[in-house]
């Protein structure tokens, strides 16, 4: 589900409230079992950065298909943005949250980063290296990408 709406980012330049003059994209985020658990926002001619309502549910939007992932064995496309996942049509995941530990959701999944420009696929990929430290997923696809 996405809505257009205004918002104030928080102080702490992380979360969000519905009482602002910003106009941005609001998104559904849902947890594993496909209830809803957060909402994320970007700005509409800003999406390379965003905002979460709570921030304390999930870290990820297209959980359900990290848990289909995990039953069939394929490659799993990860996109950079909220923005970006969504003009996908929800396929693969996004991480919203880089300051959560991220390996007990990704550990033994190859992450597809076939779909992104080469210098995006890059970036994404060094970023779960950070947050993995010694024991990173997979990532597949940096020879198809676009330069």
């Amino acid at each position: 589900m996405i809505n257009a709406a205004h918002i104030r980012v928080m102080p702490d330049g992380q979360h969000f409230r519905l009482d602002g003059k910003a106009a941005a994209t609001i998104m559904l985020v849902r947890d594993r079992g496909g209830y809803p658990a957060d909402l994320v926002a970007w700005l509409i001619d800003e999406p390379d950065q965003w905002w979460l309502h709570e921030g304390d549910e999930t870290p990820i939007v297209g959980a359900g298909q990290l848990a289909g992932a995990e039953w069939v064995g394929f490659p799993l496309s990860i996109y950079p943005t909220p923005a970006a996942w969504a003009a996908s049509g929800g396929d693969g995941v996004c991480v919203i949250d880089w300051d959560m530990n991220l390996l007990h959701l990704f550990d033994g999944l190859d992450l597809d980063v076939g779909q992104l420009q080469l210098a995006t696929a890059r970036r994404l990929a060094q970023r779960l290296q950070d947050n993995f430290r010694d024991h990173w997923p997979k990532i597949v696809g940096l020879e198809t990408c676009r330069e």
